[in-house]
């Protein structure tokens, strides 16, 4: 029995002592280009870590993607993330996301297209988090933007010549994270 319990601990031991330099990621080795160098974290403006390629506080965009509108919003598996503050500014959408990994993840915006025939209508919109495979104990926090000029023309073509400009909301929501409803001041007639 004394045996048994020595052996049980050495293989305890030895099973710890072999996780210390591994990440939560299965997939990635520690020498992975994936991992991040101390140099390539800095605290942004707010405190939260940044990842970038030079050590500097990136202050550029991400990019801004398009928003994507389909009849009604799909059931994508994705991530969790953090949803923060929404804003809409002329025809681009801003979300402060929040998520843990190595690398900047990918984010879709998805709007459907069927609402009750009311002005302004209410917008379904969700965010969706692209599953990357990318586990990591850096927790990242990113402005993602997102183009609405798709939406501005299918409003268009469903309420032009009825109405000059409306201020529609989207109804914005996303896994993990409470609705959030962000007001889209859209002009449908050209001046």
């Amino acid at each position: 029995m004394k045996r048994l319990m020595v052996l049980f601990l050495w293989g305890m031991i030895w099973l710890f002592s072999s996780c210390q330099e591994q990440t939560q990621n299965p997939m990635m080795s520690p020498e992975s280009p994936e991992v991040p160098e101390a140099s390539r974290l800095v605290a942004g403006p707010d405190g939260t870590v940044i990842l970038t390629d030079s050590g500097e506080a990136d202050t550029t965009d991400v990019g801004i993607s398009q928003i994507i509108l389909l009849p009604e919003l799909p059931d994508w598996p994705g991530d969790f993330f953090v949803m923060g503050n929404a804003t809409i500014s002329d025809d681009v959408l801003s979300v402060h996301v929040s998520y843990t990994g190595c690398r900047s993840h990918g984010f879709q915006l998805v709007a459907s297209t069927k609402f009750r025939n009311s002005i302004p209508p209410t917008i379904e919109a969700e965010l969706f988090h692209t599953h990357v495979r990318n586990v990591c104990d850096i927790f990242i926090t990113e402005v993602r933007k997102f183009d609405l000029t798709p939406l501005k023309l299918f409003l268009r073509q469903k309420y032009g010549g009825r109405v000059r400009c409306m201020d529609v909301p989207i109804s914005l929501r996303s896994q993990g994270s409470e609705n959030q409803v962000v007001i889209y001041h859209v002009c449908i007639m050209p001046e």
